[in-house]
């Protein structure tokens, strides 16, 4: 019986090579840590409030609703208009309103009196509270650092109404967070009685969460 030696052993098929694009890879990666989405709202003295403000719309670079100015990361850190850019999503965790210590309490209890908030993504109404609940005035360092700790210890916050509304948990001890897609629209309104401006009104929203960033 003729038989090649080589025939005896087994001999596996070549593997087919699997080429990785490390570049688009690596561009593509993201960490996921714990940050804030925050648009701004400011008035002059004399100006009527509008009866609806909506925010987070109109990103860096594009004329402010209020007064024109180009926008930059000291007005808002939107990248794109009313949505995130993919792959970059947010696991909202909580909503704030922080008032500028510039404003005059008259100006600012005026305002979150006679307003209140909604989230909305895409048709869906997710959170509808009064301003007052998620509102406080202080420095922004001290106010997402030490949230919480509202002693004269810690820091100068100054908490108005209750913060219920900061945290998105519910009463039966569970959590209710909201999921941001990628390229899925979403806003925030603040809706209310108009009035005339006794002095400036400067305030920040904010949506604080866990987001996706680039890696460096």
């Amino acid at each position: 019986m003729n038989m090649k030696l080589s025939n005896l052993f087994y001999k596996p098929k070549k593997a087919m090579e699997t080429r990785v694009d490390v570049g688009s890879l690596i561009s593509n990666m993201v960490d996921r840590r714990k940050d804030a989405l925050y648009d701004r709202v400011r008035l002059k003295k004399g100006q009527e409030t509008q009866q609806s403000f909506t925010l987070f719309e109109i990103p860096l670079g594009q004329p402010d609703q209020f007064d024109g100015h180009m926008k930059t990361l000291v007005d808002t850190n939107m990248r794109s208009a009313g949505m995130l850019c993919r792959p970059y999503d947010m696991i909202l965790m909580r909503f704030l309103f922080m008032f500028q210590p510039s404003v005059p309490e008259e100006t600012r209890n005026a305002f979150i009196a006679g307003y209140q908030w909604t989230f909305q993504i895409l048709e869906k109404y997710v959170d509808r509270q009064p301003l007052v609940l998620a509102s406080v005035v202080g420095k922004p360092e001290d106010i997402i650092e030490n949230w919480g700790k509202l002693d004269e210890t810690v820091s100068n916050i100054e908490k108005l109404g209750n913060g219920v509304a900061w945290d998105l948990t519910g009463g039966d001890g569970n959590n209710y967070y909201h999921y941001i897609p990628p390229l899925v629209q979403f806003r925030l309104l603040l809706e209310g009685s108009p009035f005339i401006l006794d002095s400036d009104l400067d305030f920040y929203a904010f949506l604080d969460g866990v987001r996706d960033f680039p890696l460096q």
